[in-house]
C-alpha cells in the first residue's frame, strides 16, 4: 500500500493496533497475525492498519507474517461476492489472505450468536496466530445496553475485552466514525452490511435506538457506556478471583474418594447408602452414575458446610465456577439461582435441572451429575 503520510487519524489507529497487538503476541507466544475481515468500514480500516504497520521499515509489527482471514456464512444472499471483494482488497493493501466457507447451525441462541460462534471457530483454528477484530468503542456501548436489557450481571456489562487470550480488539477505544474517517483516507470503499440497519435483529434496533439516545440526552453517552464496562470488568475480575480461591480452598476437602467429611450440623436425608455418598439404584436416563468419574478432573461434589454464610454475589460465583468446571455449560442466572436454593433455603428440593447435567443435595455435599454423551451409532456396514 501507498508509503504516504497518515493521517492523524489512521496514525491513532495504527498505534492502538500496534500496542495492543505486540502486547498479545508477547503475553501468547504466537507468531502470526491474523485479521477478521467482513469487509465493512471496521475490518476494512484494520487491514489497511495492519498492511501499514506490518510492511514498515521498522516498529513492533514491522516483518511479522500477517493474513486477512475472509469467513463466508452463506447466510445472506451474494455472501460469496461480498467475501470475494473483501479478499481483493486485502490482496491490494498487500496482505495474505484466506477464505473460509462455514457452516452455521442452529443452536438456540439465535442467528447472530450462531453466526459469531462459528466466524469466531474459524479465525482461531490456525495455532500460533493472534486474531485481530474490529470491535469500537461504539460496538462496546451496544454490548453494554444488550446487557442491561437482558437484565445481566456485572460479567455480562463488562462487554468485550480488548484482549482475551488470543483475540485482540485494539480499537475499543475509538470509535465507530474513526474507521469510517480512515477509510476515507486511505481512498478504501467498505461494504455495507444490510443486517446492521435490519430490526429483525437485536443489535440492529440496538445500534439505532443508541444514536437516538446520544441525539436526546448529549455527546458522550456511548463513552460512559463503554467506562460502565471498563468498571464492570475490574469488579468482575476480582469476584471471579475471590470465588475460585474460595472454590479451591472448598474442593481441597473433598476426599479422593469423592466425599466430603460429614458435618454434624447439615443432616443427612438418608441411611447408610446416602451417607457414604453411593447411588441407591441406577441413574436416570442420561446422566452418569453417581459414583462414576465426573466430566472433569474436578470432583463433581462441593462440601456445603459455611457454602450458605457467603455473601450471594460470591456464593452464585462459586457455584458457577464449581459447575464449569464439573461439565456444566452455557449455564443461566436463573439455573445458578435455583442450585443457590439448594444451599440457603433447602426445603427437600429434587435435583435441578442445568445444562450439562443436574445437580442436588447429597448429605454434606451438593453433586454434579453430568449428562452422558450417547455413544456414537455403528456405521451400518459394521452393523453384525
Amino acid at each position: 500500500m501507498s508509503r504516504r503520510a497518515l493521517s492523524p487519524t489512521c496514525l491513532s489507529l495504527v498505534r492502538a493496533l500496534e500496542d495492543q497487538t505486540a502486547a498479545a503476541l508477547a503475553e501468547t507466544g504466537a507468531s502470526r497475525i491474523s485479521l477478521g475481515l467482513s469487509g465493512g468500514p471496521d475490518s476494512l480500516a484494520l487491514a489497511a492498519a495492519l498492511a501499514w504497520a506490518t510492511q514498515r521499515r521498522d516498529g513492533p509489527l514491522a516483518g511479522r507474517p500477517a493474513q486477512a482471514h475472509v469467513v463466508d456464512h452463506g447466510l445472506q444472499a451474494g455472501s460469496a461476492e461480498v467475501a470475494a471483494a473483501a479478499v481483493r482488497q486485502a490482496a491490494q493493501l498487500g496482505l495474505a489472505t484466506r477464505l473460509s466457507r462455514v457452516t452455521v447451525r442452529p443452536s438456540g441462541a439465535g442467528p447472530e450468536a450462531d453466526a459469531r460462534r462459528a466466524r469466531l471457530a474459524a479465525l482461531l483454528d490456525q495455532p500460533a496466530t493472534v486474531v485481530l477484530l474490529g470491535h469500537t468503542l461504539d460496538d462496546q456501548a451496544e454490548t453494554v445496553l444488550l446487557g442491561l436489557a437482558r437484565g445481566s450481571g456485572p460479567r455480562s456489562l463488562s462487554g468485550m475485552a480488548v484482549r482475551q487470550g488470543r483475540l485482540v480488539r485494539p480499537w475499543l477505544g475509538h470509535r465507530r466514525s474513526d474507521t469510517e474517517r480512515a477509510c476515507l483516507d486511505w481512498g478504501l470503499r467498505p461494504w455495507r452490511d444490510p443486517t446492521n440497519q435490519d430490526p429483525r435483529y437485536a443489535r440492529s434496533r440496538l445500534r439505532q435506538g443508541l444514536a437516538e439516545l446520544e441525539d436526546r440526552l448529549g455527546p458522550g453517552l456511548a463513552q460512559a457506556l463503554a467506562r460502565t464496562a471498563q468498571l464492570c470488568a475490574q469488579d468482575a475480575d476480582l469476584l471471579d478471583q475471590l470465588a475460585d480461591q474460595e472454590l479451591d480452598r472448598r474442593l481441597a476437602q473433598v476426599d479422593p474418594g469423592g466425599g466430603a467429611a460429614a458435618d454434624p450440623t447439615i443432616p443427612l436425608p438418608g441411611g447408610p447408602t446416602e451417607a457414604g455418598l453411593i447411588s441407591a439404584g441406577p441413574a436416570p436416563t442420561g446422566l452418569a452414575p453417581a459414583g462414576s468419574a465426573p466430566a472433569s478432573p474436578i470432583p463433581a461434589r462441593l462440601p456445603l458446610a459455611g457454602l450458605s454464610d457467603l455473601h450471594p454475589a460470591l456464593l452464585g460465583r462459586v457455584l458457577l465456577a464449581w459447575l464449569r468446571r464439573a461439565g456444566g455449560r452455557d449455564l443461566k442466572a436463573a439455573q445458578i439461582d435455583a442450585v443457590a436454593r439448594l444451599v440457603t433455603d433447602w426445603r427437600g428440593q429434587s435435583h435441578i435441572a442445568v445444562a450439562g447435567g443436574r445437580v442436588r443435595r447429597l448429605g454434606p455435599v451438593l453433586e454434579f451429575q453430568p449428562l452422558v454423551e450417547p455413544e456414537p451409532a455403528a456405521p451400518p456396514s459394521a452393523v453384525r
